[in-house]
């Protein structure tokens, strides 16, 4: 069972930051990554789970959330702003209440237009449209922190549930190797 192994984030003001750690994964012409983790959550209510975004200053790079309706979004910035980024979401329902999934997200600089696939349970999902303004070319190095669970100067953004096996890898793995943690092999 995970919940023994896991992280477990109030929605308030637990996060994690693991500071500017693997901001050279992210960034880039040609750039290339995974990240997969396990997730389950205790409400559905817009809440980031993982990020590397502030709001305040022009530091906006990425973020991984879980809307009202149940859907995993992932938005990117080119130019650290919101004038100018790219996003998209899974259909509704595919992050239920109080129940573990497994999702993966992963990222090609180079496949223009086409940047991000992500799966849910290891399976890929059909990707619709999410916060998508101006023009993306790469994801913004902006340095900011790599938090885990919402944004320290936004408690709205704060997850509320728990978070568990958090893995980023330098490329983007096969659909194999993403159905093979899913099923925890």
């Amino acid at each position: 069972e995970l919940d023994f192994a896991s992280r477990i984030f109030d929605g308030i003001n637990d996060h994690v930051n693991l500071g500017d750690a693997l901001g050279d994964v992210f960034h880039g012409t040609g750039a290339k990554w995974t990240i997969s983790t396990w997730v389950k959550a205790n409400d559905l209510d817009d809440d980031l789970i993982l990020s590397r975004w502030n709001y305040g200053l022009a530091k906006r790079e990425f973020f991984f959330r879980v809307t009202t309706t149940g859907e995993l979004a992932v938005s990117l910035s080119s130019d650290g702003t919101i004038s100018n980024r790219w996003g998209r979401k899974t259909g509704t329902g595919v992050i239920t209440q109080s129940s573990w999934h497994h999702i993966s997200v992963t990222y090609d600089q180079s496949a223009t237009g086409n940047y991000l696939s992500i799966w849910v349970d290891g399976n890929e999902q059909t990707l619709n449209a999410y916060k998508v303004d101006g023009s993306f070319s790469s994801i913004y190095n902006g340095g900011s922190d790599f938090y885990i669970s919402g944004l320290p100067t936004d408690s709205a953004t704060m997850w509320e549930g728990n978070v568990a096996d958090l893995r980023v890898y330098d490329t983007v793995i096969s659909d194999v190797a993403i159905l093979n943690l899913s099923q925890g092999i």
